[in-house]
């Protein structure tokens, strides 16, 4: 049951985790581009994190998440979250024309003016015709493929060598502190220009990962200072 459990932790956080962070982190690194007075066009943003098939910022997250969580906690369920997603991808791309008709034209279905895994893992379905497919079905995939993978890195590199270190303490903090200040910062400026009720909500995700990532830098103290307290009283 346990098993079980963190398996599903791990599902999360390198799906839904990776899918709602990204586009909020991307924002915020953008905004503090902006601050210190570099140019940096909105549009381009829009064009690295959805409108290509290949989702970059979202791997890239998927991959540091992966490898933060794999050097610590060591967990097999770690290399294994990208089953789900790809099963799931490899269904729709055989049964699945889209999972969105009533947003699309016929003529943007899978297998009418292009071929199913055009559809799925090519620019056959695109955000600005309204198709949502490879974001909520491909981009899964790749996200999880990434923790899974950074997770598998961390592992091999950390044969032989001891996980709980005061760097891997203050990475996993500076992580979380990012994540949570990105999300506070999000919810400041989006309530600016007038609140939505879906405002936490959007926030609630990647405010959740912050979190985890926090208890997991606690845990990772505790861990190092235990064998020193010890080594004085011994």
């Amino acid at each position: 049951m346990k098993t079980l459990l963190w398996f599903v932790t791990d599902q999360l956080v390198a799906t839904a985790g990776v899918g709602f962070s990204a586009p909020l982190l991307l924002t915020q690194a953008s905004n503090l581009i902006l601050v210190l007075g570099w140019h940096y066009p909105a549009l381009h943003r829009y064009l690295i994190l959805s409108e290509n098939p290949y989702f970059p910022v979202q791997i890239t997250i998927g991959l540091i998440l992966g490898w933060l969580m794999g050097s610590c906690l060591q967990r097999r369920s770690m290399l294994w979250v990208w089953v789900l997603p790809f099963m799931f991808l490899c269904y729709a791309i055989v049964n699945i024309p889209t999972i969105s008709p009533l947003l699309l034209s016929m003529l943007l279905h899978s297998g009418v003016t292009h071929s199913q895994l055009s559809h799925y893992l090519g620019r056959g379905c695109q955000l600005k015709d309204r198709c949502m497919d490879q974001l909520l079905i491909t981009m899964p995939f790749y996200a999880s493929g990434a923790y899974s993978i950074g997770a598998l890195l961390a592992r091999n590199l950390n044969k032989g060598r001891r996980l709980e270190t005061p760097k891997q303490f203050g990475i996993v903090l500076a992580v979380g502190i990012v994540f949570l200040v990105a999300t506070a910062v999000d919810l400041v400026l989006s309530s600016r220009q007038g609140w939505d009720w879906s405002f936490p909500l959007a926030a609630a995700t990647p405010a959740a990962v912050g979190a985890y990532l926090l208890v997991l830098a606690l845990k990772l103290r505790r861990q190092i200072t235990a064998p020193q307290i010890r080594e004085q009283f011994s």
